[in-house]
């Protein structure tokens, strides 16, 4: 069983702040007696403490992972998060901290010493303590910080003032137990020592600590018997005593053979850098076992050679105890020596931590990208504020971009050369990513701004060039900043708290979308579009319709723009595969169905991406996953995450856990719940028909239809509740209804035939267009309302 441990790996966690509160006070005569919300708690730190009482690394190496406790969330009525408890870990003095790199972090050198391994993450401000004269009453309040998070390696040196070394057996454990109290284990077989030991020896008025070290063989520097693993702990002595054995018996061996070998192995252990070399520290030898009669013959012999080397020679004895008082004093006069030539030195520097106010903030880094160059923005202060930033919330995107422009990003981002839709990234690896200057630029319509991850190929302008670089933007209709508003109230018209709209930076696709389809002419321009397609459409004779499909989403990928297809035809798939004679009337078997055809289905999708070497990516949802707020948002951020690696998801309706909406073509809602989730710029409903029509196409008097405004009564037409062409019973009412609720959140909607989805994507003249909402309702927290849409 392990009893000594010098050398483990912490895995640390700090803990994580608490988020501040977004409070309004209440009382009777005060209704809104402004913001009360208060601050959360900072997270707890890990911190080392040197102790004097441990002696050892034992309990980290069984329980290496260590966290210390989060704050508390602020609350209202003024009243802060509690402060999280910390953890503090007891470690020997002497205890090196290392990084993973093996960088020396800090040295456990004096008793009580603390340093803060892990330091906690940052409370978040409440409401209350963001107000100001400009803003009175904020709408939103900053998150806590995640805790530090990572690695240190602890090494103990063992602080001791004289260390004895030699070859197993040479009764180095012996001498220690005979000089001092300490008792470690003593055997007749070598390597009995397998870690240092520790006594404190009394000679005269001088008191010094002495360490026994496992035995040195020939080749220990080389990894042989237990290497120089152990020699660490001689580091911090003042001097060396070598035992060598009188009275071994191993052929080839005797003190003078020893003692070269040792030499030779402490001359090959490297010291840290500012340390005396070993060899040129005090050495002393102790010739052992005297008390045997041969073995004093042979000290006698080896003592003249040793001496005329320059060493100091002692007989000892650590059986009959002959010669251990003058060895003791020896050493103290050594130690004593030391000590008094070290009074004068100056004493070790004490490590201080200042704010590193002469460093830069931050810093942009361009990167190459798959669309264009990527501006990454490196500093503790903006990944510190994208920490702190709720990204649901319109008011806060907005503060955080306020944050960011006072800190030079705008300047810093026209001088890297980047331009309205550029890609910028915040933090490290996967970071978090925004569209620069989509929103901060005033007079830009969506098809008069660059395309988006297009680079700024200007040759002619100098990267520097603040001012070309905002002619250039000048030169795309736009202004580089907007004009500051008078002090005061908000202007007329403007809503309060909307300040996302001043933003430099917007949130890629978790705020308001920074391209609106308003016309069918928009769809190519657009930045994220959703594509549906019907059961009849893809199954049966319509099979040969997924290759067409995919083809024409291959190329708006390529043209960059993210395309997320919604299909039906699972159930419709598996019928001529399991030969069941007709769509079944129980559900069991039409979830079974489902579960094979989903399965073939997504086959034929991803062979027939492999042309165009795009993957997909499946996704089954419920009406109902959409509806909570929990499955919402994991649903968005997986689909966040498959665009962002270039994959094309692909959703279906999750049938084998669905109890009463399995029916062909009943994904046309599921499809406009989804564009509205991912923040879609245009949705494009795909049928066997090529418009809308007034009343079913086969009576007399039906008109097609081509444009819905929005605000007209789509009641006054007769869609109808049966099917368009006989299978499942969707058709025009569902895609109406869907085509309803996505323009309501405002996404434009196009409804028009499969056969024509490239010109759909291309932008051309075809199908029923419905505009969207100029206010859009977000559906998924609040109620849709009347829709009233007229029709030209």
């Amino acid at each position: 069983m392990v009893t000594f441990v010098d050398r483990v790996t912490l895995h640390l966690r700090a803990g994580k702040g608490g988020n501040g509160c977004v409070s309004v006070r209440r009382e009777k005569f005060k209704p809104l007696a402004g913001p009360d919300g208060g601050n959360g708690g900072s997270g707890g730190d890990v911190v080392l403490v040197a102790d004097p009482q441990v002696t050892t690394l034992l309990s980290y190496h069984h329980s290496p992972h260590r966290s210390a406790g989060n704050g508390g969330f602020g609350m209202g009525d003024h009243r802060s998060g509690a402060v999280g408890e910390d953890q503090e870990l007891p470690v020997p003095i002497g205890t090196v901290v290392k990084d993973p790199d093996g960088t020396v972090l800090v040295d456990m050198l004096t008793p009580g010493m603390r340093f803060v391994a892990a330091p906690g993450g940052l409370g978040g401000l409440g409401n209350a303590a963001l107000a100001s004269p400009k803003r009175k009453a904020p709408g939103f309040a900053l998150l806590g910080t995640p805790g530090w998070e990572g690695d240190v390696v602890l090494e103990l040196k063992t602080v001791a003032d004289v260390a004895l070394v030699g070859f197993p057996s040479a009764g180095k454990s012996s001498l220690i137990a005979a000089v001092s109290a300490a008792r470690p284990k003593i055997a007749d077989y070598p390597f009995t020592t397998l870690h240092p030991n520790l006594g404190v020896v009394q000679s005269g008025d001088v008191r010094f600590t002495i360490a026994d070290v496992p035995g040195l063989i020939e080749g220990a520097s080389e990894g042989k018997g237990l290497g120089l693993e152990f020699l660490r702990h001689v580091e911090r002595c003042t001097a060396l005593v070598h035992v060598l054995d009188c009275a071994t018996l191993d052929p080839g061996r005797d003190p003078l053979s020893d003692l070269d070998v040792i030499l030779a192995e402490l001359g090959a252990y490297p010291v840290p850098e500012g340390q005396t070399p070993l060899l040129e520290r005090p050495q002393i030898v102790a010739l052992n076992k005297i008390d045997v009669p041969e073995a004093r013959e042979l000290a006698d012999f080896v003592r003249p050679d040793l001496e005329a080397r320059g060493f100091r020679v002692f007989e000892i004895s650590t059986v009959s105890r002959s010669g251990l008082r003058e060895l003791t004093f020896a050493l103290a006069d050594v130690v004593e020596q030391h000590r008094l030539s070290t009074l004068d030195e100056k004493p070790t520097e004490r490590i201080v931590i200042r704010p590193k106010g002469a460093e830069k903030d931050f810093e942009i880094k361009v990167e190459g990208g798959t669309y264009g160059p990527v501006y990454r923005i490196l500093g503790d202060k903006p990944v510190k504020w994208v920490q702190q930033t709720d990204f649901q919330n319109e008011e806060a995107v907005g503060y955080l971009a306020d944050r960011l422009a006072r800190l030079g990003v705008e300047d810093g981002l026209f001088r890297a050369g980047a331009v309205a839709g550029a890609t910028v990234v915040i933090g490290p690896g996967d970071g978090i990513v925004f569209d620069w200057g989509a929103d901060a630029l005033v007079g830009c319509r969506a098809d008069d701004r660059p395309p988006r991850y297009r680079p700024a190929t200007h040759p002619e302008l100098a990267p520097h060039d603040v001012g070309a670089s905002r002619a250039l933007s000048r030169a795309h209709g736009c202004q580089g900043r907007r004009p500051r508003r008078a002090r005061g109230r908000t202007p007329r018209g403007a809503r309060r708290g909307d300040r996302s709209r001043r933003g430099l930076l917007r949130p890629r696709r978790r705020g308001r979308r920074a391209v609106t389809a308003h016309t069918r002419a928009d769809i190519p321009g657009a930045a994220r579009v959703v594509v549906k397609v019907g059961s009849s459409s893809i199954s049966g004779e319509g099979a040969h319709r997924i290759d067409t499909i995919v083809e024409a989403l291959s190329h708006a990928h390529n043209g960059g723009t993210e395309v997320v297809l919604v299909s039906s035809g699972a159930i419709a798939t598996a019928l001529p595969l399991l030969d069941l004679g007709g769509r079944p009337n129980d559900l069991a078997t039409q979830q079974a169905a489902a579960a094979v055809g989903q399965n073939v289905l997504m086959w034929r999708y991803q062979t027939s991406l492999d042309r165009f070497g795009l993957l997909a990516g499946q996704v089954l949802l419920t009406a109902g996953d959409l509806e909570n707020a929990t499955h919402r948002s994991n649903a968005r951020r997986a689909m966040e995450r498959l665009l962002g690696l270039g994959i094309l998801p692909i959703v279906n309706e999750n049938d084998t856990v669905a109890t009463h909406e399995i029916r062909f073509g009943d994904n046309d809602r599921l499809a406009a719940l989804v564009a509205q989730l991912i923040g879609a710029d245009a949705l494009v409903l795909l049928s066997d028909i090529e418009t809308l029509f007034t009343r079913p196409p086969s009576e007399p008097g039906a008109r097609p239809i081509t444009d819905v405004e929005w605000g007209h009564d789509l009641s006054e037409f007769e869609f109808g509740a049966g099917v368009v062409n006989g299978v499942g019973t969707g058709g025009a009412a569902t895609k109406a209804s869907a085509a309803r609720l996505a323009s309501t959140a405002g996404v434009g909607v196009l409804v028009t035939s499969a056969d024509l989805v490239a010109s759909a994507l291309a932008g051309e003249a075809i199908g029923t267009w419905f505009a969207p909402n100029p206010d859009p309702v977000t559906l998924a927290t609040g109620p849709v309302g009347a829709v009233r849409a007229p029709v030209h």
